[in-house]
């Protein structure tokens, strides 16, 4: 659960992302944004979002069928599985709509159709492949970030803490409502508990995507854009180490 949530959150979150870099690039260049210009821009977003996660699905379908009839040269599914998960990502970005939750359509059916076709040595050649190459661009990311604290910020301490309080808030407020939903529209399947819900609303670590996404802030267009940067450095430093300390601890 923890793992999906976060998939799906920072797939949201990079959509999001790119519909108000737009429309900040609109405002910098003295354009003026209308009420039908927001509500398309929140029609792109399940467009970005649906269009991304359909195209997944397609290549994931492409992969069961290839990998059915590579029993005489199982050499190439490897090959055929990693692939297509990358033309899954890189036609999605093609189309400008959602690279990351086109990954997860397309690794959904993968796991579900296409594994099962493959032989054990394939499947351990891209369980192991897939893990080093995450922890390769884990160490990588975090090396950066941890860069980036030696460059020079724009600190405000009001901005700091009413930023972590409103994202933890709204971090609860959304698992505790979106679990009730869930538990009351799927009867037959063992319910979120109270637990799990906790864990999943305290264990939201900001990391990777959000100091990703706001590196690439355009300073032109958000005058602020250094002081959000050093305020994405203080939520990571607060959630990873403070509050994943204090849940590793309790684990």
């Amino acid at each position: 659960l923890v793992f999906g949530e976060s998939i799906l959150n920072d797939g949201v979150a990079v959509v999001l992302y790119n519909m108000m870099s737009v429309f900040a690039a609109m405002e910098s260049r003295g354009i003026d944004i209308t009420v039908s210009q927001v509500l398309l821009g929140f029609g792109s977003f399940f467009t970005v979002a649906f269009g991304g996660l359909a195209i997944g699905l397609i290549y994931g379908f492409l992969t069961a069928l290839i990998t059915k009839l590579t029993s005489g040269v199982r050499i190439i599914e490897p090959l055929a599985l990693l692939g297509a998960a990358y033309m899954a990502y890189i036609t999605a970005e093609l189309f400008h709509w959602s690279g990351i939750i086109s990954l997860i359509g397309c690794g959904i059916v993968q796991a579900h159709y296409a594994f099962k076709n493959i032989s054990a040595e394939s499947l351990t050649t891209v369980q192991y492949f897939i893990k080093m190459l995450s922890s390769v661009s884990d160490c990588i990311i975090f090396l950066y970030l941890g860069m980036a604290f030696f460059e020079k910020h724009v600190w405000n301490t009001g901005f700091v803490l009413s930023t972590i309080v409103i994202i933890t808030g709204v971090r609860f407020c959304s698992i505790y409502c979106l679990a009730f939903f869930v538990n009351l529209l799927r009867k037959n399947i063992h319910p979120i508990c109270l637990k799990e819900q906790f864990i999943m609303a305290y264990g939201g670590l900001r990391g990777a995507v959000g100091f990703s996404l706001v590196s690439m802030v355009n300073q032109s267009d958000v005058p602020a854009a250094q002081m959000f940067l050093t305020t994405t450095l203080a939520v990571i430093m607060f959630t990873v180490f403070l509050q994943g300390e204090l849940q590793y601890s309790l684990l």
